[in-house]
């Protein structure tokens, strides 16, 4: 692979996003505009979740907090910290590029 022409990252993050293209257009033409069309979509996630429906509390939690920070571990094969000893190397290569 190229590395000039390699794609990297999330390609989808910009470009052809059909599904929110027709969601906008379906809120504009609501009565009252996409911001009341938002409000009733909010105002009903709020009764949802008032009532027990975990995904919505889920959705409103996310919103409001942000969503909870993953861990992540990584292990070896034989469960030993592969992290450590990258980061000592990382330390050791900075500290002999400065002359140390």
């Amino acid at each position: 692979m190229n590395l000039k022409t390699a794609m990297i990252g999330n390609q989808n993050a910009y470009g052809n996003k059909p599904w929110a293209d027709a969601l906008r257009r379906t809120m504009a033409r609501y009565e009252g505009g996409k911001k009341n069309a938002l409000n009733l979509i909010a105002d009903q996630t709020v009764k949802l979740a008032v009532s027990g429906e975990q995904w919505a509390v889920k959705e409103i939690g996310d919103r409001t907090d942000g969503k909870a920070a993953q861990s992540v571990a990584l292990t070896g094969a034989e469960g030993k910290d592969l992290l450590a000893p990258l980061v000592a190397a990382a330390e050791s290569l900075r500290e002999s590029i400065r002359g140390k």
